[in-house]
């Protein structure tokens, strides 16, 4: 709801107030052990349900009675899905209230004074009940019921002075001067009891509950951004533009030492569609060329207080004493300490061209990009007896990206129809200068025990670093031809003595006759597709509106996990038809044999690219279909003239079209696909009704 007032004639005041309320059931779990994955891992010969004598419901498990009784054991991680889903209760409402208030100034020409205050407040309420179930082969699970609170909230104030002032028509000058600032807070408690006796909805409350051992968790933050900032202007004669700014920005994430810094910033242009000589060139209707310089600073991923990280107390208690008579529970820091970091900094400089044709029916953008990022922010994986649970932060790099983004728009009109188009495509290259002292860093993000990313100067950022599966070995003669000989010994060995016709053949890269993560080469980047594009269509006719967005991706690499726990049988779990073309049932296939009870060659546990997939895909991410009543049915309505009302309907990500064959391959995580959620497609319909 938005409201506008004019207090007098140079003061204006704006009200925005906008409530969402909603309530869903989420996902349970996600990748590997979530109920995604868990549908299409679970064994085909294993009873999904089954009913006893009596009517009530019995849930197989990943291994069938028959099978346990042989020997055979359950997986951990991997749970009979439609047990989960149906024996989990779940209310999840959650509250979101925005509001924003404008006060406009402008008590003489060209001064203006803006001050806009916004204020933000989301609550969820997370409760769920994990009802008792049995799955054959596990000891019965305890039932519990969990209950989650947090709430979230945050205000800015952004003031803004600015002067204008032209001068004989053809000197323009503007400044302006600002102060905003914000401040975010968060607070988070969850509380889980377990043992009921009784497990309908009014009887499964805490009170209820016999085990109350699991310790509760809470979770309070606070941060804060104050930004001063300056900006002027000049344009002589509508052709040459010229502007600088200057801003500080303070938080505080940082030491008190650290948290401000200033970044400047200065463009100009020329309008060569000003210029006496252009009037001769009727085919462009617009032309300028721009370059700017400029910095910016970011610590979006820096912890809260890295400077300074609160104490914990252990969760799980502490014996001491020759025989551990003595326990009790320990303080600890998450982290290690770095007073020392500060602003990741980023220079960016632009070249580009703005022409328009057709009397800019037809716009075309081109900008060239050069973006220099220095003590880059990152976290240093260190040694597990340093004590810590999560890595420390240090500003250690320096990260160049160069490229080109081209813009395309379009406006027709064919009778009542008014045609609009708009794309855009980026062409981005990303180099790492440095890494500090270190050789290289070993990122994280990980499925199935691998973990492909690596960064190291010379190449892009988080880089898939992979042994190099060569092809694959169809005879023993070519596991025997396939040698290293010490130059020191003389001697000649195998380079991979338990290989089978079947197995993967791996590059020994460094050339020391056996293959390890020391064989593992560069081979492309998720961020480093050959180009990323979008583009927009829309229609008008009468009170009809149509606009569809499209994105896509061409030549983008995916480190396809779901392979690896789909095309191995060594969990027994459910796989992948793909299978059926493995080696096994074609010597000719690039499948390596199966692994059902052991995989000595590790075809599908060494980091190898052949869990590097093309990810190609062109999405339509959202379409939009609204229809705006007749002016005559709005005044029936009782309605003034003035009021719109218009019905419409909005889907998105609608409809994927590409060749990658795990679940999604927009996959996030820097390229690491280990099974998770995909996009959901979504509908929606309502009203917008304005006065």
């Amino acid at each position: 709801m938005g409201v506008e007032m004019a207090v007098n004639k140079w003061t204006t005041l704006r009200q925005n107030l906008v409530y969402d309320y909603s309530n869903g059931k989420s996902g349970i779990g996600d990748g590997h052990t979530g109920t995604i994955f868990g549908a299409m891992a679970y064994p085909r010969f294993s009873t999904v349900y089954e009913y006893d004598a009596d009517g009530n419901k019995l849930y197989g498990g990943t291994v069938p009675r028959w099978a346990l009784a042989e020997g055979y054991s359950v997986e951990a991680d991997l749970r009979n899905p439609v047990a989960m889903l149906e024996k989990v209760r779940q209310n999840n409402p959650a509250n979101r209230i925005f509001s924003n208030t404008s006060l406009e100034i402008k008590p003489i020409d060209g001064l203006s004074l803006k001050s806009d205050f916004s204020i933000e407040l989301n609550s969820l309420r997370n409760e769920s009940f994990q009802q008792r179930f049995l799955e054959p082969g596990r000891t019965i699970d305890q039932n519990y019921r969990t209950i989650s609170n947090s709430l979230y909230r945050g205000w800015n104030w952004d003031n803004i002075l600015s002067y204008s002032k032209i001068v004989n028509e053809k000197h323009y000058f503007s400044a302006l001067a600002g102060f905003t600032m914000n401040q975010k807070n968060y607070r988070y408690n969850s509380n889980q009891v377990r043992g009921f006796a009784f497990e309908d909805e009014y009887q499964a409350i805490f009170l209820n509950g016999t085990d109350w051992t699991v310790k509760p968790i809470e979770e309070i933050w606070d941060e804060a951004y104050v930004s001063v900032l300056g900006r002027a202007s000049y344009s002589y004669d509508d052709r040459y533009f010229i502007t600088g700014s200057l801003r500080r920005d303070a938080s505080s994430k940082l030491s008190p030492d650290n948290n401000s810094d200033i970044f400047p910033a200065v463009s100009a242009s020329w309008k060569l569609s000003s210029e006496s000589f252009m009037k001769q060139v009727t085919a462009v209707s617009f032309a300028k060329l721009r370059i700017s310089w400029g910095q910016v600073g970011n610590i979006n991923s820096v912890r809260r207080f890295i400077y300074a990280p609160p104490y914990q107390v252990t969760s799980w208690p502490l014996f001491l004493g020759p025989d551990g008579e003595n326990q009790g529970y320990g303080i600890f820091q998450p982290t290690i300490p770095n007073p020392d970091l500060k602003w990741e900094r980023t220079e960016q400089t632009n070249i580009g061209i703005d022409v328009g044709f057709l009397q800019n029916r037809l716009m075309l953008t081109a900008d060239y990009f050069f973006k220099h990022t220095k003590d880059l922010i990152e976290e240093m994986p260190i040694s597990s007896v340093a004590g810590v649970a999560s890595p420390p932060e240090f500003n250690i790099g320096e990260v160049e990206n160069r490229g080109w983004e081209f813009t395309l728009n379009y406006n027709e009109k064919v009778g009542d129809v008014n045609l609009n188009f708009n794309g855009n495509i980026g062409f981005v290259k990303n180099e790492v200068i440095s890494i500090g002292e270190t050789e290289f860093i070993a990122h994280t993000n990980d499925v199935n025990s691998m973990k492909p990313l690596q960064s190291t100067a010379g190449q892009p950022w988080h880089s898939y670093y992979l042994i190099d599966a060569v092809g694959i070995f169809r005879s023993q003669d070519e596991i025997n031809a396939y040698t290293w000989t010490d130059p020191e010994t003389n001697t000649t060995s195998l380079i991979q003595p338990n290989a089978k016709p079947g197995d993967l053949k791996f590059l020994d890269a460094n050339n020391d006759g056996k293959i390890n993560d020391e064989d593992r080469i560069y081979m492309g980047a998720y961020d480093m597709p050959d180009f990323i594009y979008g583009f927009n269509v829309g229609a008008n006719w009468r009170n009809f509106s149509l606009n569809m967005f499209f994105q896509g991706v061409k030549g983008v690499m995916v480190f396809n996990g779901v392979k690896a726990m789909t095309y191995s049988g060594l969990k027994g779990w459910n796989m992948s038809t793909d299978i059926l073309d493995s080696y096994n049932y074609d010597p000719n296939s690039e499948i390596p044999r199966l692994s059902v009870v052991e995989d000595p060659n590790g075809n599908y546990s060494k980091v190898s690219d052949f869990f590097l997939e093309k990810a190609d895909y062109l999405r339509l991410k959202n379409l939009n279909f609204s229809y705006t009543l007749p002016k005559s049915l709005v005044t029936k309505a009782g309605l003034a003239s003035t009021s719109n009302i218009r019905l419409y309907f909005n889907g998105e990500n609608l409809v994927t079209f590409t060749n990658y064959s795990a679940f999604d391959p927009e996959v996030g995580n820097l390229g690491v696909d280990g099974g998770r959620f995909p996009v959901s497609r979504m509908y929606s319909f309502g009203i917008n009704v304005s006065f």
